[in-house]
């Protein structure tokens, strides 16, 4: 428990387990008087059917979790099984083994977010090959069943930054797929961003977001909300860029060059063109 993140109910079955041990440690020691408790309703008959009622009511809990925890541990084998065909390009097996880890252990939401990881992985690769040997049912395949895994995962657990991150990531690259998608990674962004607010990559990922939007507005109509939605992006741009400056006496360092570029590309696009060179320069 110390060295590794263990699953809660494994942890109470641990519990018991060792509060066994120890009992049965203190029956069997030799080094002082054997004291012995007896405990029997045979003295009560009207207690014996309740105590039977008790008796079997236990021996089914003990044997449900005795089950719950043998799927749980199947599960994280199918799971380990295949990421190790993943590495094999073996694309069939993996999505077996993973709807087989899923089957077992449809609560535990990182079988989703890696299925989600998979899948955006799967579409990138064969949008990478020459497009007269791309298999556009094979993307579309990919992107909307990571898509559903990611959202899935995001929904299990709710609190957990990688979920969320993973999530945003899969939308974000969606590429026309999934309707709805660029809003829905922008707050899957923002839920990360408020888990771990720390994270420069998560208000980068957020301002792209907000470009995207931005630049999905055309027409003149658009113009002023277009040009609000780009001043949002900025906002998360300066504030990845300040949380990644540090002084040093007189002297500040800023380390993180993504936030000069995108800083460059909303004063570009906002036609404060000194400040984009500026900050082009700095990245």
């Amino acid at each position: 428990s110390v060295a590794w993140a263990i699953d809660g109910t494994i942890i109470l079955y641990g519990v018991i387990l060792a509060a066994a041990c120890v009992g049965s440690i203190a029956v069997v020691a030799t080094d002082r008087p054997q004291k012995t408790w007896s405990l029997t309703f045979t003295a009560s008959p009207q207690h014996a059917l309740s105590f039977a009622f008790l008796s079997i009511v236990a021996a089914v809990v003990v044997l449900f979790g005795c089950v719950t925890l043998a799927k749980m541990f199947m599960a994280d084998v199918y799971a380990r099984t295949a990421l190790a065909a993943y590495t094999e390009q073996n694309h069939d097996r993996v999505m077996t083994l993973f709807q087989k880890a899923v089957y077992l252990n449809h609560n535990e939401g990182r079988y989703y977010t890696l299925v989600a990881q998979y899948g955006l992985d799967r579409a990138t690769q064969e949008t990478q090959k020459p497009q007269d040997r791309q298999n556009r049912d094979v993307i579309a395949t990919a992107v909307t069943s990571a898509a559903g895994a990611a959202r899935m995962g995001g929904d299990l657990m709710p609190n957990d930054v990688l979920a969320h991150e993973v999530k945003g990531l899969v939308l974000e690259n969606s590429g026309g797929y999934v309707q709805g998608a660029a809003s829905e990674a922008l707050a899957a962004y923002q839920r990360a961003g408020a888990l771990e607010p720390h994270n420069p990559q998560l208000d980068i990922a957020m301002g792209r977001m907000y470009l995207t939007q931005a630049q999905a507005m055309t027409g003149e109509d658009a113009r002023q909300e277009r040009t609000q939605i780009v001043e949002n992006a900025k906002k998360v741009f300066l504030a990845a860029r300040d949380k990644t400056t540090f002084s040093y006496g007189t002297d500040t360092a800023s380390l993180f060059a993504p936030a000069h570029y995108y800083l460059a590309t909303v004063d570009e696009a906002l036609g404060n063109m000194d400040d984009a060179i500026a900050a082009m320069r700095m990245a």
